[in-house]
């Protein structure tokens, strides 16, 4: 839940076992503790390799559009 709303935008990096290896904030539109609270969940993900052939690492983004809870 959250008294705010707004976008963060995260640019990660992902190992060939699914693993995030790196989080860079991009951009964001909402208090700096907020968006520690979603980078601290970030970390928590797992991707699943698609396919026989991965690259070494992949990057990509997760933006979360956050809306307020009343």
């Amino acid at each position: 839940t959250s008294d705010e709303a707004g976008t963060i935008v995260f640019k990660i990096k992902v190992d060939e076992d699914g693993q995030i290896i790196s989080i860079t904030l991009e951009n964001t539109s909402v208090t700096p503790a907020l968006v520690e609270q979603y980078k601290k969940l970030l970390w928590t993900a797992e991707f699943e390799p698609n396919g026989s052939n991965v690259a070494p690492s992949s990057s990509g983004f997760v933006t979360f559009n956050i809306k307020k809870t009343y």
